[in-house]
């Protein structure tokens, strides 16, 4: 008796892993597949607002560049 539960229970454990693991690889997968999607813009505030996200962007990319440069010299 108490064998077979024993074996439910690593059955058990070993379906919930895999489950875990397919649905987080689903997860990231809808993420990513939401990431990767391109929404027209249709005016003028957009194309700002975008413009600025563009900048800001680098402007993060670049801080992150200069502050591992002066980490590692």
């Amino acid at each position: 008796m108490d064998e077979d539960l024993g074996e439910f229970v690593r059955e058990f454990k070993k379906v919930l892993e895999d489950s875990l693991e397919i649905l987080t690889d689903l997860d990231c997968d809808f993420v990513q597949s939401r990431e990767d999607e391109l929404t027209p813009i249709t005016s003028l505030q957009e194309v700002h607002e975008a413009t600025d996200d563009i900048t800001n962007f680098a402007k993060i990319k670049r801080a992150e560049s200069e502050l591992i440069r002066r980490k590692f010299q």
